[in-house]
């Protein structure tokens, strides 16, 4: 990226990573919004977040401009998340300057693989094969509370008390948000979902449900898969393909169109993420219900 080195050097040279005469709220940065949320969420007032991907922006293509690599640099710790465009120059400056608490690490990680019918392979991963959708969790998304919590109150802690309250009210939202989802869910375990990219694994893995992508590998499926998915979608009474606004895809219309199956959006990179954990929930139930 040009000039992503000067940034960091000028971020360094006029003490990015905070000064005694800086603002009382903590400067931090975080790669998509839902951990934009989760930070925020954490640090309350406390705490000023820099989200890199904007709405609608993709993760697999996104290329932070200058601003917001400077804004990054800006920040006391950045929280990455396992996302494609967290690579290149911008990042190697932005680990180079400041700490990087990587939250896809070490969270009951899930290998995929490039099968259709099991957890399928995602681009969206760190080119490690691992999911980086664990916000998607519940229990997931409590195990990176807690990260966010020791990391904020390690470089605060005169607010520790702070951060650690906020993490325990989280936390019984979260729980309470895990029983709404599998009461919703329960009567419909074993059943498949379609999806166009693999989003969804740690959801699906949860609450007893298998997802079903169509792309695979950040590539579109051939005709020859295509007939596949139409064939298994049928036998498996699937009536809806979801979709997500970050990534077109014709092949999800065909197949929809192929099965006379519905196309409904569902965003992955929602930043509430309990609120949106409750609309896919019910948006899923409902396609088994029709």
């Amino acid at each position: 990226m040009p000039g992503v080195l000067l940034l960091a050097l000028a971020a360094l040279a006029c003490g990015g990573t905070g000064s005694p005469d800086a603002p009382t709220r903590l400067s931090v940065a975080a790669s998509i919004p839902p951990h934009g949320w989760l930070v925020e969420r954490i640090g309350g007032d406390a705490v000023e977040v820099a989200v890199v991907l904007g709405p609608g922006d993709s993760p697999a293509t996104h290329q932070p401009s200058d601003a917001q690599v400077s804004r990054v640099l800006a920040s006391r710790v950045f929280f990455s998340s396992g996302v494609p465009f967290e690579s290149g120059a911008w990042f190697d400056a932005v680990a180079g300057a400041l700490e990087v608490v990587a939250l896809d690490r070490g969270i009951a990680d899930r290998r995929m693989d490039a099968h259709h019918h099991d957890a399928t392979h995602d681009h969206g991963s760190s080119g490690n094969g691992l999911d980086p959708h664990a916000w998607l969790s519940p229990g997931r998304l409590a195990e990176q509370a807690q990260r966010v919590s020791v990391e904020l109150s390690r470089l605060d802690p005169d607010r520790a008390a702070i951060y650690a309250g906020n993490l325990n009210s989280l936390n019984a939202g979260l729980g309470e948000l895990d029983r709404w989802i599998r009461a919703t869910l329960t009567p419909h375990r074993g059943r498949a979902f379609v999806v166009f990219h693999p989003s969804w694994g740690y959801f699906a893995d949860d609450y007893d449900l298998e997802q079903i992508a169509i792309e695979t590998e950040g590539k579109e499926p051939s005709d020859a898969e295509i007939t596949d998915l139409q064939r298994e979608a049928r036998e498996r009474g699937v009536s809806v393909v979801f979709v997500q606004p970050q990534i077109a895809g014709r092949s999800a219309r065909a197949v929809a169109e192929a099965i006379g199956a519905d196309l409904v959006t569902l965003d992955p990179l929602a930043a509430d993420v309990p609120a949106n954990l409750r609309r896919t929930a019910a948006a899923i139930a409902g396609s088994f219900d029709e």
